[in-house]
């Protein structure tokens, strides 16, 4: 096994193992918005802007937040 990140913390995968990200950003749920902003070091709006373009995955959100603001990495 080998550990991979993918910046929500490390994931034991066997060889030949694909993972997918699962976590998803809930906009419905109360406190989601608090939880992933803080996460991220944005704002609400920032987020919810983020979500709008790439969508709901948590990994797909980091990516262009940070394509947006390279002091996030």
């Amino acid at each position: 096994m080998r550990e991979q990140d993918y910046g929500f913390g490390k994931r034991h995968t066997k060889p030949g193992e694909r993972w997918f990200d699962k976590r998803r950003i809930d906009v419905r749920e109360p406190g989601e918005i608090d939880f992933w902003s803080k996460f991220f070091g944005v704002n609400g709006v920032q987020l919810l802007c983020a979500i709008d373009k790439v969508g709901t995955s948590a990994l797909q959100v980091r990516k262009f937040l940070e394509q947006q603001n390279p002091r996030l990495h």
